[in-house]
Parts: C-alpha cells; structure tokens; sequence
C-alpha cells in the first residue's frame, strides 16, 4: 500500500508539472501573438499617420514638422523661416484641420492630445 501511495503522489507531481509547462508555452504563445498584433498596428498606424501628414500641403508640412516632430516653438519656426507668429499659427491650425479630417478621430486624439 506505501508503494502504491507513493507510485501515486509521483505520477501526480509530475501530471502537475506537465500541466504547467503546457499553460505556460500557451500562455507565452498567446503573448507572442499579442504583441505581433500589437505591432502591426503599430506600424499600420504610424503609416496612416506619415501618409496624412505627406499629403499636408508644403509650407504647412513644414511647419507641422518642425513644431510637433523637432519640439521647435512658434517663434523659433517664424525666425526661421523668415514669416510671422500668426502665419505659423494659421498654418498649424490649418494642418490640424486637414489632419482631423483625414484620419480617424481617436488616432488624431491619440497623437495630438495624448
């Protein structure tokens, strides 16, 4: 009865230890799949986001660029493009208009807002 007991208790450790081995290759697959989801989305949403602003026109490309991607201030991109704060104004306003209509709202607020 000892042996059988025992036989028992080893079988089930290791039934046990199979069991855990097996959810966490799943687990690791899932999480694997997850995250290469995640980053074709990601690639996909930053596509969408270099097509929109491409397709903004020149001076306003140029100014959206130098603002949102180099960090640079209104006075810093009007100095140095030779052109007023209010010019850089409009046209920062008039790309974020052309943005918001071109892409989906919760990607211009995640990018713009966020």
């Amino acid at each position: 009865m000892k042996s059988f007991l025992y036989t028992s208790v080893k079988n089930e450790i290791i039934s046990l230890y199979r069991k855990g081995k097996a959810q966490e290759r799943y687990s690791s697959q899932l999480e694997n799949e997850a995250f290469f989801a995640n980053t074709v989305i990601d690639q996909e949403t930053q596509l969408l986001l270099f097509n929109a602003i491409h397709s903004l026109p020149d001076r306003e490309r140029q100014i959206f660029e130098l603002s949102f991607i180099e960090g640079l201030k209104n006075i810093e991109i009007a100095e140095q493009l030779g052109v007023s704060d209010s010019t850089v104004k409009k046209a920062k306003a008039k790309a974020l208009e052309i943005l918001r209509e071109k892409l989906d709202p919760r990607l211009f607020l995640f990018f713009f807002l966020g």
